[in-house]
């Protein structure tokens, strides 16, 4: 994505995405962590 389409984005849409990926990072983690144990 460039920094051009970001500044495109509004800031909803922008913390939406931003929301999801820290999900996304949260399950990884957990994953990891149990694959790990």
């Amino acid at each position: 994505m460039s920094e051009e389409d970001l500044r495109e984005l509004s800031v909803s849409e922008y913390e939406g995405m931003f929301q999801i990926r820290e999900e996304y990072a949260k399950e990884l983690n957990q994953d990891l962590n149990s694959t790990l144990l």
